[in-house]
């Protein structure tokens, strides 16, 4: 009894250390005589693209012919009998219909099929056709060394689809019926820049990543992960992808070098950084354990150009500026954030001539944007109805490279061609995240004497995905 518990404890364990390997698996091809220059090629796309997928591994050295004679039965009896549990084969063909050359018929067309049956039971398990229409071969194999693994990945419940993404989360098609596990990581990405040659024909695309994302919840159909990179990029239609390194802090960056308030990161487009993205700079305080450690956030980066392996940006505007520039050193870790910095949409009343004798009111509407190549300028325009119809835009630059406190001018229409000088202050309030009051005064030159002089205006200002989501 001893030894039966002992060999059935054995088999469990052993079942459980290799219950996600591979199946092997024999792989055929057939292809057109059309394409036999590309054959080579072409069985070397289609070897790969099976090999990368998780399910299966073939054993062999490559792809065999069909041409061999024999019958699919037999090669489902023979791939059982040597314990090859799958088989898949692949037909590349070139249909067309009153033609004299596969090239000059308007109506031919190139197929490929790609099937895989399970050699015991003789089910086909997964079968999958596209048609190419007229296409060169040179051209069709680099097309299909892009998409035949997306499809086959697709097809087989390893590449997801994001379902949604706002607020730093991201649902994606993927959940417990496709073994997708609570604390995963996952890698998104979506065809780039497509490649054509000197004739306009495609071959193929470049693969852009958009950010790297961890599994919080899972349903048995989708799944619900944080954003660690990538909150300005991911999109809803995005492919979704294990990433082969599963170590969150892979995906964590560091400060690599900086200058006064330029500021470059170990992160960049292979993991999803986009310009205009923000990253906090923390610094460990006190050792947790097993690399945790409780950390204070020092300061802000705001990124202005994406290189492959890093990107550089600026320190972004604080109340703390001078304190956090020169807190920050090369390895201070940093970690992407909502943010900080979004545009506005203001309503508020302007008060003209607050001095003079004929004072005037006007409610205003106004919108605000970030400069996307300074961190310290900010461009605004305005329009307002009451006494009189106001129309304005212009620029206002931090102060000292406040978050709060602006300096500014105006272009304004008021009764008259005009413009406005004015101090700018942003007051937080508790309402909600990023609502704030303003007050603003100024001094109006140009226009209608009316309105000359000294103004004051008192607006709120609105993040515009506030506005979004009511």
């Amino acid at each position: 009894m001893k030894i039966k518990a002992l060999v059935t404890g054995l088999s469990l364990a052993l079942a459980s250390t290799f219950s996600n390997a591979a199946d092997d698996i024999k792989i055929y091809s057939s292809i057109a005589p059309e394409f036999k220059e590309i054959e080579p090629s072409f069985n070397l796309v289609l070897f790969s693209s099976i090999q990368s997928l998780a399910k299966y591994e073939s054993n062999a050295t490559g792809v065999a012919p069909l041409e061999d004679g024999a019958s699919l039965a037999d090669r489902l009896a023979s791939a059982a009998q040597q314990n090859i549990p799958y088989l898949a084969q692949a037909t590349l063909d070139n249909k067309k219909e009153g033609s004299d050359g596969w090239l000059s018929s308007s109506s031919s067309s190139t197929q490929l099929n790609v099937s895989i049956w399970n050699t015991r039971s003789g089910e086909k398990v997964f079968s999958w056709t596209e048609a190419y229409g007229q296409v060169s071969p040179e051209s069709l194999v680099s097309k299909l060394e892009y998409q035949l693994p997306l499809q086959l990945k697709t097809s087989l419940k390893e590449v997801g689809h994001v379902i949604q993404a706002e607020k730093g989360l991201v649902y994606f098609d993927l959940g417990a019926a496709a073994n997708v596990k609570k604390g995963e990581i996952f890698r998104v990405f979506r065809p780039g820049k497509e490649l054509l040659n000197a004739k306009g024909e495609p071959f193929g695309a470049l693969e852009e990543q958009t950010g790297i994302i961890k599994v919080l919840e899972v349903q048995s159909t989708y799944a619900t992960a944080e954003v660690l990179l990538g909150r300005l990029s991911i999109q809803a239609e995005d492919n979704v992808e294990r990433a082969k390194d599963q170590n969150p802090s892979a995906y964590r960056g560091k400060i690599v070098s900086s200058l006064d308030d330029k500021v470059a990161i170990s992160l960049g487009k292979k993991v999803g950084v986009t310009e205009g993205s923000y990253y906090a700079v923390f610094k460990d305080v006190k050792n947790i354990q097993d690399g945790e450690s409780f950390r204070e956030e020092v300061g802000q980066i705001r990124i202005e150009e994406v290189e492959e392996n890093f990107s550089k940006g600026r320190l972004s505007l604080s109340n703390h500026y001078s304190l956090a520039k020169a807190m920050m050193n090369e390895g201070d870790y940093v970690e992407e954030i909502e943010p900080t910095r979004k545009d506005q949409f203001s309503v508020g009343i302007l008060n003209t001539s607050i001095l003079g004798d004929a004072s005037g009111s006007i409610y205003t509407f106004g919108y605000q944007q970030d400069s996307s190549t300074q961190v310290d300028l900010v461009y605004r325009a305005k329009v307002g109805f009451g006494d009189a119809f106001l129309l304005s835009g212009g620029v206002m630059n931090s102060v000292n490279h406040s978050q709060n406190i602006f300096y500014g001018l105006d272009v304004m229409y008021l009764d008259g061609l005009g413009a406005n000088l004015f101090l700018s202050v942003d007051i937080p309030t508790p309402f909600a995240k990023a609502m704030d009051l303003n007050m603003e005064t100024g001094y109006i030159m140009g226009t209608n004497d009316k309105y000359e002089g000294v103004n004051f205006n008192v607006s709120i200002k609105y993040p515009m995905d506030m506005l979004a989501d009511l």
